[in-house]
């Protein structure tokens, strides 16, 4: 489902031949170690389970318990499951909190160029 290495190939070759670079993240890509996959694919499943407002909420332990248990992991997989979710879900907030920094600094209503937005004339 998330195997984005035949993608990725796709879009450089054609890049190639329109004569531009590769994007970065293509070039420095990490690659997943065989079996995590199935870590990742819960974390996206799990992060709909967060409370998403203006405070950054981590992903509920229960929520990770009772995937493992829909999922009918068993208790080394569980205890996976729990421990690469909260590396995962971390980093996740960290990066979020950086955005959640910058949003604030620069207040709700400045535009992306750093300017905040026109006056209507109305």
């Amino acid at each position: 489902m998330f195997d984005l290495a035949p993608v990725q190939q796709s879009v450089v070759k054609m890049m190639l031949r329109e004569g531009k670079e590769a994007p970065e993240a293509f070039v420095n890509a990490p690659e997943l170690r065989p079996g995590l996959q199935l870590y990742l694919e819960a974390f996206f499943e799990l992060d709909s389970e967060r409370t998403h407002n203006d405070t950054l909420n981590p992903i509920p332990s229960s929520k990770i318990r009772e995937y493992a248990r829909d999922y009918e992991f068993d208790e080394e997989q569980s205890e996976d499951l729990l421990y690469f979710i909260r590396i995962l879900d971390g980093e996740h907030l960290k990066r979020l909190g950086k955005r959640l920094k910058e949003k604030t600094k620069h207040g709700p209503n400045v535009a992306k160029s750093g300017r905040p937005p026109r006056k209507s004339r109305r």
